[in-house]
């Protein structure tokens, strides 16, 4: 009965000590991927914190661009320096974590690309700040490749840490595994007469791969949370982009293509041209009568006169073609590809007498006309710079020599003298 009673002793001690020394292993085990798991986390919300600052920094100083009124602009610049200090908060609380050394890679690689971009926003905000005239393709190409490099590595380290977090929790579950099954074999080996006491041990690891299962699923649901958020952020980035490149390139009022997008597409059209041996029409036209119009009724009046212009010459080209609004009342037209010059001689007739209809603003019936100057690619010019010129000088003469008409360009031209600005005025 001793030997029973001692064997017995002896396996539920053996047992006991088995079952405390796993259980305490799965503790520190739990202990310690729960920590690192938490510094993880942390860091993720700090990267989080950092990308939402720079990106609002960002906007506020679109937001200084666009404002003219100078208590707005000071509200939004304070915003701006505000957004700048909660990113340096976030990033000193970052440094203030573990980081591995691949993190400290990434970490660098964000140093390099946020002591760019911050940089050039000061820059920028202080010479709005100053009433410094600041073009939006300067701020877009200063600002937009360093933003998007500072947010592009601030992606990285999230992406880096939800690896990492999945990484830990794998590590986790491995070990935990592997103890409960060291345990189950230590077990099984003294469990000759212990099947109770071993019943108890399997519902103790039972639980325990419950309360595993559980933190499984509430680290799932977080890393999905924060997909969600990371989504939600990348679209809202995307749309912004969105609404930089087409006012990049489009006329706000009139919806035409500005400038920058005319020398764009010039280039491709007289391409194509070359390639194809094909004759391309530029047509250069001014506004007669706009100013006084602007100036007896107003600018709302004039800007809704520009739209309805600006529809009316939309509806009357192809869809090959392309049409621009390049000043205050200066639209050029391009004629991708024509036959011969009178059909942009026709086309300049059609164009000019649908300009003059009379169209009702604000209660007032009103009207204006258009001169027109005509270049001829490759007949006057082989260089779009060089064609917009001729049909520059085409339109001076037709100005002058009377208005609501046009002029072809002929080498035999004088220039446009010093009293073109006079003249463009009327």
């Amino acid at each position: 009965m001793l030997l029973i009673a001692l064997a017995s002793l002896f396996i539920l001690g053996s047992l006991a000590i088995i079952s405390y020394i796993g259980l305490t292993q799965i503790k520190k085990s739990n202990e310690g991927f729960s920590r690192i798991i938490k510094e993880q986390n942390k860091q993720t919300a700090l990267a989080t914190k950092m990308r939402d600052a720079a990106r609002e920094r960002m906007m506020e100083l679109w937001r200084i661009s666009l404002t003219k009124d100078p208590f707005a602009r000071n509200e939004s610049y304070d915003d701006f320096l505000n957004h700048a200090t909660t990113y340096l908060k976030a990033r000193e609380a970052f440094l203030e974590t573990e980081l591995t050394e691949q993190e400290m890679v990434l970490y660098n690689e964000l140093n390099q690309a946020t002591g760019k971009s911050s940089t050039y926003h000061r820059k920028i905000a202080d010479q709005f700040m100053r009433d410094e005239v600041v073009s939006i393709d300067e701020m877009l190409t200063q600002t937009l490749p360093s933003q998007r490099d500072s947010l592009n590595a601030l992606n990285k380290i999230i992406d880096f840490q939800a690896i990492e977090n999945e990484q830990t929790f794998k590590k986790a579950t491995v070990e935990v595994e592997r103890t409960v099954n060291l345990m189950i074999a230590l077990t099984a080996s003294t469990m000759l007469i212990g099947v109770i006491l071993a019943l108890i041990v399997y519902r103790n690891n039972a639980k325990m791969r419950l309360q595993l299962l559980q933190s499984n699923k509430k680290l799932l649901r977080s890393n999905q949370n924060l997909e969600s958020r990371v989504m939600q952020r990348t679209r809202e980035l995307q749309q912004a982009n969105s609404k930089l490149q087409f006012q990049a390139h489009y006329d706000p009022l009139t919806g035409l293509a500005n400038r920058a997008l005319l020398t764009e597409q010039m280039a491709v059209i007289l391409g194509q041209a070359r390639r194809e041996s094909k004759s391309v029409a530029l047509l250069f036209l001014d506004l007669d009568g706009f100013k006084p119009v602007n100036d007896k009724y107003g600018h709302d009046v004039g800007d809704q006169m520009l739209k309805i212009l600006a529809q009316r010459i939309t509806g009357s080209i192809r869809s090959t073609d392309l049409a621009a609004r390049i000043g205050g009342d200066e639209f050029v037209i391009v004629l991708s590809s024509i036959q011969e010059i009178l059909h942009a001689e026709t086309f300049a007739e059609i164009l000019n007498a649908k300009l003059q209809e009379p169209m009702q603003i604000a209660g007032n019936v009103l009207s204006v006309g258009a001169s027109i100057g005509i270049g001829i690619y490759p007949d006057h010019a082989s260089l779009s710079d060089d064609l917009i010129k001729a049909a520059d000088i085409a339109m001076y003469h037709a100005k002058r020599d009377g208005k609501a008409c046009f002029k072809v360009y002929d080498k035999e031209m004088p220039g446009q003298g010093s009293e073109r600005k006079d003249t463009l005025q009327a």
